[in-house]
């Protein structure tokens, strides 16, 4: 398995932070590469749940299942991805920045994936896969923390 862990702080606190990793619009609206809920349990994300969304990897739409594992409010959410035949452990955590704990929430995403992924006509070995949840995992904590710290 392939472990990929990054952080950042964002300039938000842990509330502002968990409504935008968990509510479906929001979700869309700041995720490069989620573009629409499928079906999404009223109650998301609530452990032994499902959320359906439409994924673009890479450019080509896909449906991504995901199925919240831990929620703990405004400190984690760890979730199974499933992408066609491939599963990612996916986990948010969210603490309070030591450097300024009253208005920044330090925010860590953490993608385990396996160390080969199928293609049609082959798959992406271990260092291509390495390189993807890399991608991934630093887009995601961009694209959360733009989305947070602008103005709604």
């Amino acid at each position: 398995m392939i472990t990929v862990t990054m952080s950042v702080s964002i300039g938000a606190d842990r509330s502002r932070v968990w409504n935008a990793l968990t509510r479906p619009a929001e979700l869309i609206a700041w995720s490069p590469d989620r573009t629409e809920a499928l079906a999404v349990d009223a109650d998301y994300p609530k452990p032994g749940g499902l959320a359906r969304w439409r994924y673009r990897l890479y450019g080509v739409p896909m449906p991504m299942t995901e199925s919240p594992v831990e929620v703990i409010p405004s400190e984690r959410l760890r979730s199974e991805l499933r992408l066609s035949l491939v599963r990612f452990d996916q986990t948010w955590t969210l603490t309070r920045d030591p450097d300024d704990p009253a208005h920044r929430t330090r925010v860590s995403l953490k993608l385990i994936s396996p160390n080969a992924i199928p293609m049609v006509g082959g798959e992406l070995d271990r260092f291509r896969v390495r390189e993807l949840a890399q991608q991934l995992v630093d887009e995601n904590l961009r694209a959360v923390r733009t989305w947070c710290e602008r103005d709604h």
